[in-house]
């Protein structure tokens, strides 16, 4: 099973859509998120992760790939293939094409191929796909405790020293917020920013009271500053503002500033690209345990990229995340466990850590299970249980499990 590295990835901000406490899908959020290859093209009898990957046809026909906004993660059958805008080679045939970027739903469309140039343009809509983890998902200030699963796609500030306003009529938020409250600021900058509790959706509306808010320096805040100006969200996209208002909060000691940072650097926008600066800063928001900037520096060691490749160092911050419940990396120190990449070989450590990113809804983690039943690797051969999970795969758009499925059609 071959382990991909998908390119960085940021901190959404607004907590995955607001306070930046969850894995950054932004450009890709600035978190260097590697991912295990879902799944991989079958031999004759059984299903091979990674070395069975069945190789590129040739390419038939260009796919020039715009989205609105720009710099969101192109993902063609399931497998990262650059930023928009570009243009891409396919093969002849049938296609699914995914754009992903942090803050907004995943646009889909499937194609078939023959010659020839083709042209596509996703208006992203704002919003989550499917709600994230509790680790991954809060819509609480930094230093508000950790999020829980009635946080999830809601905003909420919780134990903070001013009050904690997730359930108080936006009337009365607004009227604290004027009179100088700068958590009742940040809350209603996040209303605006999501269109929830009381505010219609008005980016325009929540620039003006994250800046509020950053005014009295608030450190939340000044991280959804950062992230809009850097998804050109109610104000021109300018990576440079976004970087000043990231070092505001991150020279404060706040781990998702830095984790942000490290992604400008990681992807050169705003600054030079520079991997040695990418895992400074990686490493400063790694080390207070931030799990995707633990994936940042597990991505950089894994592929060599900025450091000499070492595996062993990869699993080591792979699963400080996979130990905070991040699904991604669960999924990916799975990976590992199956390539015997920085730890031994384990197919039932393997099957443990796929599971458990499985039963968080990763779709990869899915299909990985999948292949483990279907070839009786950590658990009994099992094609009822195989064929479950590739379903469960499919379900979310995974074009490899959808090709499982039906290559065990009528197998017993």
């Amino acid at each position: 099973m071959e382990v991909k590295y998908s390119g960085p990835r940021e901190a959404s901000g607004l907590k995955e859509l607001i306070t930046l406490r969850v894995v950054m899908r932004f450009f890709w959020c600035f978190l260097l998120l590697f991912q295990t290859s879902a799944i991989a093209q079958p031999t004759p009898l059984s299903a091979q992760p990674g070395d069975a990957m069945e190789r590129p046809a040739a390419v038939a026909a260009e796919i020039e790939v715009r989205s609105i906004p720009d710099g969101a993660d192109i993902l063609l059958d399931d497998a990262f293939v650059g930023n928009t805008p570009s243009t891409i080679g396919v093969s002849a045939g049938d296609h699914a094409i995914a754009i992903k970027k942090i803050g907004f739903k995943t646009w889909r469309k499937n194609i078939r191929v023959t010659t020839g140039k083709i042209t596509l343009t996703a208006e992203l809509e704002s919003g989550a796909d499917a709600p994230l983890p509790p680790e991954k998902s809060a819509m609480t200030g930094h230093s508000g405790g950790t999020a829980s699963a009635s946080s999830v796609n809601a905003p909420i500030l919780r134990g903070r020293e001013a009050g904690d306003w997730s359930n108080v009529d936006f009337t009365s938020v607004q009227n604290a917020a004027s009179d100088g409250d700068v958590r009742a600021q940040f809350e209603i900058g996040n209303r605006y920013y999501l269109g929830q509790r009381g505010a219609t959706k008005d980016y325009a509306q929540a620039l003006i009271w994250y800046r509020k808010a950053a005014a009295l320096n608030n450190e939340d805040a000044e991280v959804n500053l950062g992230l809009m100006y850097a998804q050109g969200q109610g104000v021109q996209q300018d990576y440079a503002q976004a970087l000043a208002w990231y070092r505001k909060a991150a020279d404060r000691g706040l781990a998702s500033a830095q984790n942000n940072i490290g992604a400008l650097y990681y992807s050169g926008q705003g600054v030079p690209q520079d991997y040695a600066q990418a895992r400074v800063w990686f490493l400063k928001a790694a080390d207070q345990g931030y799990a995707p900037a633990q994936t940042s520096v597990a991505g950089m060691y894994l592929l060599g990229v900025g450091v000499v490749q070492d595996y062993e160092q990869a699993a080591i911050w792979i699963r400080k995340a996979a130990e905070q419940g991040d699904a991604g990396a669960e999924n990916n120190l799975g990976g590992l466990y199956y390539n015997g990449q920085g730890v031994a070989q384990d197919y039932g450590q393997a099957f443990i850590w796929f599971r458990k990113g499985a039963d968080q809804g990763d779709a990869r983690a899915a299909g990985n299970l999948g292949i483990l039943y279907e070839n009786g690797q950590g658990v009994p051969r099992d094609l009822v249980q195989a064929r479950l999970w590739y379903q469960k795969a499919a379900d979310q758009g995974n074009s490899a499990a959808k090709k499982r499925l039906v290559a065990l059609a009528g197998q017993n």
